[in-house]
């Protein structure tokens, strides 16, 4: 709850920025009446949960944050999210059950040869890589697809930019999208 609220001071202080400032160039070309969400993570949950009662999210992206817990348990979203899986033994799916029913349109992205830290900067470091902390794909081809996934979906759902790659019409090496997940993304193709 602590980080939702967190969350939903910078929104606050976004919507009013300080006179004469870099941010407020930058959020006079930005829409902040709707704007999606999205983390890694922890940050992952927290987008979704945040997303619950904030009325301009209007879409989610959750990057290997799970199992989701809080309050979209038993609450519907009613706006669309993608949930991103590395391949972490006996994580993918995780949170299948509650995205499945609480999302207008629930998507969902396995990325082949990924931990966790693979869809961060984490993921150049190598001591990390030393370490195992990172899976077999390399660091570069692990941010590009994270970019990739990212920039695809918020432009689809935000931009109303048809994405080719959740849409079945591009493939990534190692990335499966899975979908319809639920029956209302049947009533969306």
């Amino acid at each position: 709850r602590r980080w939702v609220d967190d969350a939903r001071a910078v929104i606050a202080r976004l919507a009013n920025p300080p006179r004469d400032t870099a941010i407020e160039r930058v959020i006079a070309r930005a829409d902040v009446r709707r704007f999606g969400a999205f983390g890694h993570s922890m940050g992952g949950v927290m987008a979704a949960e945040l997303c619950l009662t904030e009325k301009r999210c209007a879409a989610v992206l959750n990057l290997d944050g799970s199992p989701q817990y809080g309050s979209m348990i038993d609450t519907p979203l009613g706006r669309p999210l993608l949930m991103t899986y590395s391949a972490r033994r006996g994580r993918l799916g995780a949170s299948d059950v509650i995205y499945r029913r609480a999302a207008s349109r629930y998507y969902r992205v396995d990325v082949a040869d990924t931990l966790h830290l693979d869809f961060t900067d984490m993921a150049l470091w190598p001591a990390l890589r030393d370490r195992k902390a990172t899976g077999a794909l390399p660091a570069e081809q692990a941010i590009a697809v994270t970019r990739t996934i990212v920039r695809e979906f918020f432009d689809q759902e935000l931009r109303g930019r048809r994405s080719k790659l959740l849409n079945d019409e591009r493939r990534l090496a190692g990335v499966e999208v899975k979908r319809p997940l639920n029956d209302s993304n049947r009533r969306h193709r």
